[in-house]
């Protein structure tokens, strides 16, 4: 039942080293000789001659943007009128709508960026700082690519972090359909945020447009221990490939940042090192946020 190298070339037994479930503890397998993924996009972290960009233009690049858009322009019809607050952070709100096919359902993370205010109490992030959590999650993002698997010559993959279909960066007011699907969560379960109708024309947003991967690990039942093994190993695996492609180190790793979903998919694939793996999801599929 545990973590099962699938049938290809550099495949190896794991037996000695994987537990048996209640038995011993839960250990990865040693690979040696993990090749460090140097990517062009983490040359935008730091000042750098061949990115002779500030942090805002190059915010504004990652976004495939010249100039920010009205945050009411990124809102199709479909996704206007299917709209739900799914969640909020101490940074962020969280809106959920299906996209233009009506059959995926998306989640929309809007962050306030260098308001003047304080928002929740808290100082709003700034280009500079929102910039590393945009460059590290599309690194993320993109070992989990359809091409990354493909690519024979790609050590890494995984499809447990969260996959981004695009990001923004928007201006203005809260629209009034965003304030009417906030309103309606504040009436059903009393929002801890402060109202949005305090952003002025002025205000701007980083938008991150991603996949709908669930609901919380704390709020997530499970049917069997299973299927809690399998979000164990499926969390473990995809930072161990995050490790070895990119040397990313969560530290934020509690069980609000880990997302559950039921699944009709039997196994959840992964690459590390070469190696190609197998994991049993037993029906549940784990996505690793923030």
């Amino acid at each position: 039942h545990s973590f099962a190298p699938h049938a290809a070339a550099g495949e190896r037994s794991l037996k000695s080293q994987w537990a048996t479930p209640g038995r011993l503890p839960f250990t990865p397998p040693l690979v040696q000789g993990c090749p460090h993924v140097a990517s062009p996009l983490l040359r935008y972290l730091s000042p750098s001659h061949s990115v002779p960009l500030g942090a805002r233009d190059k915010v504004l690049a990652l976004c495939q943007q010249q100039d920010p858009r009205p945050l009411q322009d990124i809102f199709t019809d479909t996704m206007r009128n299917s709209l739900t607050k799914l969640g909020e952070g101490a940074f962020a709100e969280v809106f959920g709508c299906l996209g233009d096919d009506r059959r995926k359902k998306m989640a929309l993370k809007i962050i306030p960026i260098e308001g003047d205010f304080l928002y929740n109490d808290e100082k709003q992030a700034s280009f500079h700082g929102i910039l590393p959590e945009m460059v590290i999650t599309r690194e993320l993002n993109l070992l989990g690519e359809e091409a990354n698997k493909e690519n024979v010559n790609s050590p890494h993959f995984t499809s447990n972090f969260l996959q981004i279909f695009w990001m923004s960066v928007s201006k203005g007011k809260f629209p009034d359909f965003l304030m009417d699907a906030w309103e309606d969560y504040d009436h059903e379960q009393k929002s801890e945020n402060d109202v949005p109708d305090v952003f002025p024309d002025t205000q701007l947003y980083v938008v991150f447009a991603s996949e709908d991967a669930g609901i919380p690990l704390e709020e997530f039942v499970f049917h069997s221990f299973d299927e809690a093994l399998s979000i164990m190993t499926q969390v473990a695996g995809a930072l161990a490939v995050g490790e070895a492609a990119l040397e990313f180190e969560h530290r934020d790793l509690h069980q609000g940042n880990v997302l559950v979903r039921r699944t009709h998919e039997e196994t959840v694939y992964l690459r590390l090192g070469g190696v190609d793996y197998l994991i049993p999801t037993h029906g549940v599929q784990a996505t690793i946020v923030d």
